[in-house]
């Protein structure tokens, strides 16, 4: 059973409406969720918990609609030592693997600050959130957010963020006999040869991850 996790219902609410205000009606939402209307209504009045599944659901639709969820601000990004420590990273609406090809062309829909002592950020960084399942087996779950560096050297065997066939994936870079390839954590994935037109946009240094 999917674990539940303690969102207040007026931050539901407030992301309704401003996916509301972006088009989008609650019948809608509850589709894109994949849970029934009057679910999605009993959610918005309190009455019900979101199970993990159905948060990253309506976070990846926030997302997607240029929204930072309520509930994130303020509280995935503040583990700050110090104000040295501190720096403020842009957080890129577009998801992981279908997006941006680079920063500048990407959407910035908030800024976050984070701990350069914790997470290794330093200016030239940015934040991109996950979606998908590839690279469970290293540890980088569907919802998670990644703290990327583009100027970092793409050394074999570091996770990168890399643009083929016009999306962005994030994947392991490896060196092999015949080649460069992009390699998943997942069986299910099959392994992506790097070609002249592949693009690294960046290097990994951080993961962030909500655990309720």
């Amino acid at each position: 059973m999917a674990s539940e996790i303690s969102i207040h219902h007026r931050q539901i609410e407030d992301l309704l409406d401003k996916l509301k205000a972006k088009g989008l009606k609650e019948y809608q939402v509850a589709e894109k969720i994949n849970v029934d209307p009057s679910t999605l209504s009993r959610i918005k009045k309190g009455k019900k918990k979101l199970t993990r599944p159905r948060r990253i659901a309506l976070e990846n639709l926030a997302f997607d609609y240029g929204i930072i969820p309520p509930w994130i601000k303020g509280k995935d990004f503040d583990i700050i030592a110090s104000e040295e420590d501190v720096v403020k990273l842009p957080m890129i609406s577009a998801e992981v693997p279908a997006g941006f090809p680079s920063l500048e062309e990407g959407t910035i829909i908030g800024h976050a600050l984070t701990s350069r002592m914790m997470t290794g950020a330093n200016e030239r960084c940015y934040i991109v959130r996950v979606r998908g399942q590839s690279m469970e087996g290293f540890g980088i779950r569907e919802g998670d957010y990644l703290i990327v560096d583009p100027e970092l050297s793409y050394d074999p065997g570091r996770i990168v963020l890399a643009y083929v066939d016009d999306g962005i994936v994030c994947k392991k870079l490896v060196k092999g006999e015949d080649g460069w390839f992009l390699m998943p954590a997942n069986d299910d994935y099959p392994p992506i040869r790097v070609k002249e037109d592949t693009r690294i946009l960046g290097v990994v240094r951080s993961i962030i991850r909500r655990l309720v």
